[in-house]
Formats: structure tokens, sequence, C-alpha cells
């Protein structure tokens, strides 16, 4: 797993925490899993420490390696504690689910296409800074060299709302087949 997917991951994450978080406000006196996180009833994770684990998850670090990895980090936390995020994390895998399904692909990619546009904008100001010939020629290489990258992300934009529409419905009928 690259940087940039972990990085990915970890701002996807982030996205997840306050979907669950929103909608454990909506559902307080329901969900008995928030009233069991804290003592006031809300879920309040530390975010850092969540994504560090997360992390050590992601790298398929051993536990002596993700507690190492964590201390170094500034979360010294016990194996108990380690396990017990672990275990959160996978519990909350059907409410990421319902993320990913009620908004996450459409925005992740989305987000991939403003990246790429401000990346080939960045490109743009640096050519018309340049008085150098060599370094122009060099920058309008780049350019060229990620055209296809956006233009593809434009040509997936309707195959990833279609999926998205599709793992709706699969989500609903399986919240469906479960009540």
């Amino acid at each position: 797993m690259t940087f940039v997917e972990i990085h990915s991951e970890f701002a996807f994450f982030q996205d997840f925490i306050d979907f669950e978080i929103d909608n454990q406000k909506k559902n307080k006196n329901s969900s008995k899993q928030a009233q069991k996180s804290t003592k006031n009833g809300s879920f309040k994770p530390n975010f850092e420490r969540d994504e560090l684990v997360l992390n050590t998850i992601a790298m398929r670090l051993t536990e002596k390696e993700s507690l190492r990895y964590l201390s170094n980090h500034g979360h010294s936390i016990q194996k108990t504690t380690y396990y017990r995020i672990k275990k959160h994390l996978r519990e909350y895998c059907k409410s990421r689910t319902h993320y990913i399904a009620s908004r996450g692909l459409l925005e992740k990619h989305q987000e991939r296409i403003d990246k790429l546009e401000t990346i080939e904008f960045e490109m743009w100001y640096n050519y018309n800074k340049e008085v150098d010939p060599t370094k122009r020629v060099s920058v309008l290489e780049k350019i060229a060299n990620i055209q296809p990258y956006i233009a593809a992300a434009y040509d997936n934009t309707r195959v990833v709302m279609e999926k998205q529409t599709e793992l709706q419905k699969k989500f609903q009928s399986t919240q469906e087949i479960t009540k």
C-alpha cells in the first residue's frame, strides 16, 4: 500500500467517523453501543489515535510493532486498549459500508478529479512563470502526461455513479432483510 493510498484511507476514515457521529447523534436513544462507548452516551473517539491504529492495520504490523508505532507517534497504550480499538473499528464496518454506499464513492471520485485539476492548474502556473524554454517544454510534457488521467477520471464518473447507486440498493435491501 502506498503512502497516497494510506493517506486517502485516513481521510476516508475521518469522513466515516464524522458520518458515524452524525448518525449516533440522530439515534442517541437507540444506540446501545454508543452508550457503552463513553460515560455521557455519545461516541467520541480519539481521531488521531484511531487513525494510527488503522495505519498499523493497513501496514500489517505485528502487535509489538503496532504498539511501538503508536508510542513513537505520541500514543502509548496497553495492548488491551489496542485490541479494543481494533475491535471497535471492525464493529463499525457495517456503518462504514453504509457510508460508502450513501456518499463515499462519489465524494472520493470527485476529490480525485479535484486533485488532478489542481495539479494541472499548478503546472500551467509554473509553465507561465518559467522563462527557460527547455524547462517550459518539460512542463508542457508533464501537462500532456496528466491529460489521460484527467480524461479517464471524467470518463469513469458515470461508472462510479452507477456503482454507488448499486451499492445503495444492496445496502437498503440488506437493511430490510435484517429488520
